[in-house]
């Protein structure tokens, strides 16, 4: 018989954990499964980022709607508002979506995806409103990844007995 062809008794190398009598099938699915995993903690890590650049970018609009152009000249915070906006165009290429907008109506897809934390009575409105964003919703692809919680401007009922000031 040829020598090539004969059976040894001498096991074969196997990963830690593994024996000899292990089917390659079950190798391979254990091998598939760690590169996943390895990629999914990958993908967190990047999902992850990507919010806390989303929130940057709205903590830089609010910081450039409450600085006047006399305090650092129209030509920087112009040049500030542009980075913004470039900075905001290339997370939504990437599907993020920033929900952060203040003084819209607190209905609909809002009262799922932000926290009320507070309701400021305020007369005269038809629906609430948000008042202040205190950190934005952001979402990727319709999936949220970080809620923000907001305080609300909510409609009083009018009784009749209120004094006109």
């Amino acid at each position: 018989m040829d020598r090539r062809l004969r059976i040894t008794e001498s096991p074969r190398k196997t990963a830690p954990g593994v024996s000899a009598e292990t089917p390659m099938v079950t190798l391979a699915w254990h091998a598939l499964h760690a590169e996943y995993g390895s990629r999914e903690a990958e993908a967190e890590q990047s999902r992850e980022a990507l919010a806390r650049i989303a929130e940057e970018v709205c903590r830089l609009r609010r910081a450039t709607a409450t600085i006047t152009s006399q305090e650092t000249g129209p030509a920087i915070l112009q040049s500030v508002r542009d980075i913004a906006d470039r900075i905001e165009a290339a997370l939504r290429s990437l599907d993020i979506t920033i929900l952060g907008d203040e003084h819209v109506p607190f209905v609909g897809e809002l009262t799922e995806v932000l926290d009320n934390v507070a309701q400021l009575p305020e007369t005269g409105i038809d629906v609430p409103l948000v008042a202040e964003i205190i950190e934005p919703t952001i979402l990727w692809r319709g999936t949220l990844l970080r809620r923000g919680p907001c305080t609300r401007q909510r409609r009083r009922r009018r009784t009749g007995f209120e004094r006109e000031s």
